[in-house]
């Protein structure tokens, strides 16, 4: 277990390293989520790369207060950044909620990483108002993971998620998803200059295609595709999500 203290809080990342490091792969989960999400990734890292997944603050092994804007999620990755000290050149790999971070980070901070992995990502990242009422009022409805991902994935690790999911605090996941809901990137596209590769899946219901093809006017961005994919494409099809990482950044 590796931990770094934050704010006053300690916060857990999970580093693999290889012996000769060429940069650096960070790993940010979504809403209400933790590193975990990442393991295919962190078992299979590009060559050269080290990979390091944390958890964000408030969430999983970390301690901390509720972030409440993406943000405040952006400004504790800056101060995290600064303490590490990692190999550059280091890309962000956000998933959803962590697709925004990196997005925001990358317009505001730009001078702490070199390029950005979107997934399951928008400029804009719209929540049901209903949703957000409920859970407000400590509401959690599992049918949120279910439809996150495609008909066809395995039925055992849709209900593996769901249960995962029933057992994180609905204020934290409130916190995390009204964060996405008033995050708005659209007007500022034009201004994130640094490499992207944009991973969609094609049957993600919570992050419509259409939302990864705005992303893809980012002037030096790569649209990939993931056929029977939904929302969780690093959980659903690992080995294609790994190959495409590996062929963005073996370009570079």
């Amino acid at each position: 277990m590796s931990f770094i203290e934050i704010n006053g809080a300690n916060i857990y990342y999970q580093l693999l390293d290889p012996p000769i490091s060429t940069g650096t792969l960070l790993f940010i989960h979504g809403a209400g989520w933790d590193h975990e999400v990442w393991e295919a990734q962190l078992s299979n890292l590009p060559e050269g790369f080290s990979g390091l997944a944390l958890d964000l603050p408030a969430h999983g092994q970390s301690q901390g207060i509720y972030c409440k804007s993406i943000a405040d999620f952006a400004a504790f990755l800056a101060k995290f950044l600064e303490q590490m000290k990692l190999p550059r050149p280091l890309y962000l790999c956000g998933h959803s909620m962590g697709a925004a971070i990196s997005l925001y980070t990358a317009r505001h901070f730009p001078d702490y990483i070199d390029g950005i992995l979107i997934l399951g990502g928008g400029a804009r990242m719209k929540v049901y108002p209903e949703m957000l009422s409920n859970l407000s009022r400590g509401i959690i409805n599992p049918d949120f993971i279910q439809v996150a991902f495609a008909p066809m994935t395995d039925p055992e690790m849709v209900k593996q998620a769901v249960q995962k999911y029933l057992q994180v605090s609905p204020e934290l996941i409130y916190h995390d998803l009204n964060s996405c809901d008033k995050f708005d990137l659209a007007e500022d596209l034009a201004e994130i200059k640094m490499p992207a590769l944009i991973i969609a899946g094609k049957r993600d219901r919570l992050t419509p295609l259409k939302h990864s093809k705005q992303l893809h006017t980012i002037e030096n961005s790569v649209l990939e595709i993931i056929e029977d994919s939904g929302h969780f494409m690093m959980v659903e099809k690992p080995e294609e999500v790994n190959r495409i990482i590996a062929d963005f950044l073996s370009d570079k």
